[in-house]
């Protein structure tokens, strides 16, 4: 597929880097304004939603959402007609993060292409069929992954922008350290075998965060629009950084539009994305914070180990460099 064929009506776009690094909250915060729609984890869909019915961040059961029972009647005439258990099995054998050289060379490899083809079309059905049911004109998918980026890409027509979201690694590795809840599983057909997050030792998150990173590089190289966001900058100063994100969707923001923020605080209501951090069912006013807890945490030989993992995309050059979005 290519990029030359009809424009959508839309915009994508993909908040793009390591998990652990503040997606959920930024995605959360992109949601409250008004033309912009989330919807969590796109790569999840099949099956945190299809398959296993979890919670919607609007509390509902996947088949019970209204939102996501509209998006699937107007994508295939309801999620019925969907194999949920293919899709997943086509999404893992071609669009998880690992396939990334095989995407990359995907011209080359017939029987790669057109799996990722096949995948692609599907993806588009549920972002028209977002956009459609939302009425806005930017979505944004917290997906992360630059495998899924280069999905995105073979989709004709689509307007892809990445907000590539960069927390420092030491953090990030400390996250992915911890014990957490998953609150989205309750209820679901997953709640007997899935009680909780991930965990991770830090060397692995830590290689996991240069891989993603420099990914992002290699799509960014390849044309797709990219803005670094620090996660730092976003819960210190998450005001300006908004506005800068939002004037790179193509959505520049007045101030009733950004009415929410005030200071350090915003007041979020539900929305309805899939997948992600516990921390989307936190709604109203919220106190954002730098989560820097690992300064007194982490140990000093962790620190090092993380540090010498992640030094190819730590380097300046790798992290500051942006494209523009076109005008």
């Amino acid at each position: 597929m290519g990029r030359d064929g009809p424009v959508r009506r839309y915009r994508t776009l993909l908040i793009a880097g390591a998990g652990r690094s503040g997606s959920t909250i930024f995605e959360l915060m992109l949601d409250q304004v008004p033309g912009l729609v989330a919807i969590g984890e796109l790569t999840e869909l099949w099956g945190a939603g299809l398959c296993r019915d979890e919670r919607c961040g609007c509390g509902k059961p996947f088949h019970a959402c209204p939102f996501w029972v509209e998006v699937g009647e107007s994508a295939f005439g309801g999620w019925g007609r969907v194999d949920g258990e293919r899709m997943r099995a086509l999404h893992d054998g071609v669009a998880r993060n690992r396939h990334l050289p095989l995407l990359l060379a995907a011209r080359a490899l017939p029987s790669v292409s057109r799996r990722a083809d096949e995948y692609a079309a599907n993806v588009a059905r549920v972002l028209d069929a977002v956009a459609t049911v939302s009425g806005c004109e930017v979505v944004v998918d917290a997906s992360k992954w630059p495998s899924h980026a280069m999905i995105l890409r073979r989709i004709d027509g689509l307007d892809l922008r990445m907000a590539q979201l960069v927390r420092d690694p030491r953090g990030v590795a400390h996250s992915w350290a911890r014990e957490l809840d998953r609150p989205h599983a309750a209820g679901s057909r997953s709640e007997a075998d899935m009680p909780q997050m991930r965990r991770d030792p830090v060397a692995r998150s830590a290689a996991h965060w240069t891989a993603i990173n420099l990914g992002i590089e290699l799509v960014a190289a390849l044309g797709v629009p990219r803005r670094l966001v620090r996660y730092e900058d976003l819960v210190a100063s998450p005001l300006e950084t908004l506005a800068g994100v939002l004037a790179f969707a193509g959505r520049a923001a007045t101030e009733d539009d950004l009415g929410y923020v005030t200071g350090t605080t915003v007041k979020l209501r539900a929305g309805h994305g899939i997948a992600g951090n516990p921390a989307r069912f936190s709604h109203g006013v919220i106190e954002l914070r730098a989560a820097d807890d690992w300064r007194q945490e982490l140990t000093a030989g962790r620190r090092l180990v993380i540090d010498a993992i992640t030094l190819p995309a730590r380097a300046p050059h790798r992290l500051r460099r942006a494209r523009r979005a076109p005008r």
